[in-house]
Order: structure tokens, then sequence, then C-alpha cells
């Protein structure tokens, strides 16, 4: 029976795709009547840290098209990113496990895209979704601008029978490049002109209001900046085989505490909440749960106030980096190189595990994620204590006491 019901779900999501591409999408084959509206859209419907990974691009563009209405178009996850942007001018929020398989709300959100009259619908990634890119095709703009990337997550065949839905087509290098520079390339394709890697680092754009939430949840659990050195551990990712086992984050909080004046916050999403309250159970006092308990503004609020964070390759990792705050990831082979690090490499440090199979774009030939898994707790604590005592310390405006108190 489920496989029949396998069969019937491939089968109506095909005669779909059909009637999208027949019907929707004839919009850019025919072209469009009428006088434009001087508006651009933007594609950006991936995680969290693509989108943070991709917030330097939004002043350019705007800067590029300042003459124009810029809309974006994001997944409800990057939504609380997203709304403070200065540089858009509307955001349109888009359920993308629901327009995967909803099939009404697929053809309503398609519906009210076309309602913009774009001139320019723009899908700046490198690794082209077919979801995303049927946005962009059946936005009803008179050009369709996307990247010529890798395979990640389209087959070379559906990527070939899309290529006529779109006017241009962005080349970027084939070889592997972190992200942040990826971004800039596309950006300066589209500017035909150079920008420089020192003006294209990620920004947030927080509230007085995000800050403020963000004093009082460390008021609350009694902590104190300029008291104690405070710690983040981000211990959730988007797939869990991009996860560090929880043992070992209990073993580095232990050694933290016990080496450095220190305290401990546990950040994550709600879906990280229980694994925040089992950490923070074993590793007892001078330990803290705030996972769950923030938006991803207030996230960010709280790594301001945070010493150093350390984390897996995740949102909350770029979230920190973004706020200027020293981070040591946790880092897998599956795109090694692409999504970090950047910026100040001094503050922004990583400990992995080298292994033959990198690059495998997260397609383990393992039970475990070897390369996540096997990274060793003495390796971390190793870089932990090596970016406490280069950077962090040294740069605060009193060291301390072995009693743990605080010299001017």
């Amino acid at each position: 029976m489920r496989k029949i019901k396998s069969q019937g779900a491939r089968a109506a999501q095909a005669m779909y795709r059909f009637a999208i591409r027949t019907i929707c999408a004839t919009n850019h084959r025919n072209g469009r009547s009428g006088i434009g509206s001087n508006s651009v859209l933007l594609v950006r419907t991936d995680g969290i840290g693509d989108f943070v990974l991709f917030s330097p691009a939004l002043r350019h563009i705007k800067r590029l098209f300042k003459s124009y209405r810029i809309s974006m178009i994001v997944n409800d996850a990057t939504a609380d990113l997203a709304c403070t942007c200065p540089y858009i001018d509307e955001l349109i929020l888009c359920d993308m496990a629901r327009y995967k398989w909803g099939f009404p709300y697929r053809y309503r959100t398609i519906l009210k895209l076309q309602t913009g009259n774009f001139d320019m619908a723009i899908y700046p990634v490198c690794s082209q979704e077919p979801l995303a890119q049927e946005l962009t095709y059946c936005s009803g703009a008179t050009q369709t601008v996307v990247v010529d990337g890798d395979l990640n997550n389209i087959t070379a065949d559906l990527k070939k029978r899309n290529e006529k839905y779109f006017s241009r087509w962005l080349k970027v290098p084939s070889q592997i490049l972190p992200e942040l520079e990826r971004n800039r390339l596309v950006v300066e394709m589209l500017a035909g002109e150079r920008i420089e890697s020192s003006s294209f680092l990620p920004e947030l754009w927080l509230t007085e209001s995000d800050r403020f939430s963000a004093r009082q949840m460390l008021a609350a659990e009694d902590l104190k900046p300029k008291a104690n050195l405070i710690v983040g551990l981000a211990v959730g990712a988007a797939w869990q085989g991009r996860q560090w086992p929880a043992e070992r984050f209990v073993q580095i909080a232990k050694k933290i505490l016990t080496t450095y004046p220190a305290k401990i916050i546990v950040v994550g999403s709600p879906k990280d909440a229980s694994l925040a309250l089992t950490i923070c159970a074993r590793v007892g006092p001078g330990s803290h749960v705030l996972a769950g308990k923030t938006t991803l503004r207030e996230l960010a609020g709280v790594f301001e106030l945070c010493d150093f964070v350390i984390a897996n390759e995740s949102g909350p990792l770029h979230i920190a980096a973004a706020m200027g705050t020293p981070t040591l990831a946790l880092i897998g082979g599956g795109h090694f190189g692409r999504f970090y690090p950047y910026g100040d490499l001094n503050k922004h440090r990583m400990v992995f595990e080298k292994m033959d199979c990198y690059q495998c774009n997260w397609q383990c030939i393992y039970d475990t994620v070897r390369c996540v898994q096997e990274i060793s707790c003495d390796d971390v604590w190793r870089e932990t204590k090596r970016l406490v005592d280069e950077v962090i310390l040294p740069a605060r405006e009193f060291h301390f006491e072995e009693s743990g108190r605080p010299v001017e």
C-alpha cells in the first residue's frame, strides 16, 4: 500500500510540474506586455547560514538597482533575519516544505509572485534547487537570471530542461571556493564592476529591542558578561549528521568551567531544547539553557554578549561570526572549504578530522558521519584554549585572579 501511495504521489507531482511548465512558465517564453514596474525579485529560499553568507550582497544589489523596488522571497526559517534588512522594500515569505507538497499553496504562491509585475527575477545561488528555480521562472518577470552552478541539489537532466526558462546564466568558477567569495563574484557579474572582499562581509540588522531582550535573558540567568567569560555552545544543526556528539560538548563545557571563570550558554532552535537540557544537566552548575527561547535576532544579540562560541556547522555559527564574536567551528567534510572560515581567521577558527572522502556533498559512505563523529575532544580543547589565551583574554579590559574575580 505504501508503495502504491508513493507511486501516486510521484505521478501527481510529475503532472503538476508539467502544468507549471506549460502554463505558469509561459510568461518567460512569450514575454510580458505592458510597462515594467521598476521592480526586482530576489529568490533566497534556502537556510539560515546561506542567508547570512548572502547578506553582504543585499547592500550592493540595492546600490546597483537604486531606482528599483527590491522584493525578496525567503523561506519562513530566515524571515526573522530578513525582515529588518534596510535594503529590501518587500519581503515575501514562503514555507518551502509546504510549497513542495501542498500543490494549492504552491499555485497560490506563484500567482502572488506574478502580480508583482517584476522586470527581473534573480536566483543568485550556486547550488541551484529545482523548487527555487521554479519560483524564479514562474515569477512572470521579463528577465530571469540564475547562476550556472554545481549539481549538488539538482540533476544534470533537470538543469538542462530548465535552461530555456532563463534569459541569463551567470557563470562562476567551478573550483571549490568559500561561499562568501562565490556570492561576491555573482554580485560582481550582476554589477559589471569589481567589489572588494573587504566590503563584502556578513551583516545582520538588530533593533534596540533585540539587544535589550538579549541583555534581559542573560540577566535572568544571573549572567554578567563583565564578571565572567560567557561561552556559547550551539549544539544543533539543520542535519543531524553535522552534529558533534552531545557527550563531547559536555566534556568541553566541563573543561572550560574548571579552567576559566566562565559560564556556559547552550543555544539553538526549539528542536534543540531537549538536547540542550540534557547537556546542561550533565554539565551541572555554570551551564544555562537558552535553546528555543530566542528569536534569531535575539540569538544574535546574545552572541554579541558572548566572549566566544563553539558551534557545529550551522546557522548559529554564521550568526555568531556575523556579529563579530570569535568562533570555533566543528567542521565536517561534506562541503569542506566552502562555508567556513571567513573574516578574521585569528578570531574564527575550526577543528576537523581530515578524511579521503571529503567533498562528498554529505552523501556519506559510512554508517555514521565519521568526519564529524571522530573530531576529538583533545583537539577541540587544544584549539579552545588557544583561542581563549591568545585572542579572548588579551582583548578584555581586565584579567582574572585565581579566585575568578576580575582585576582592572
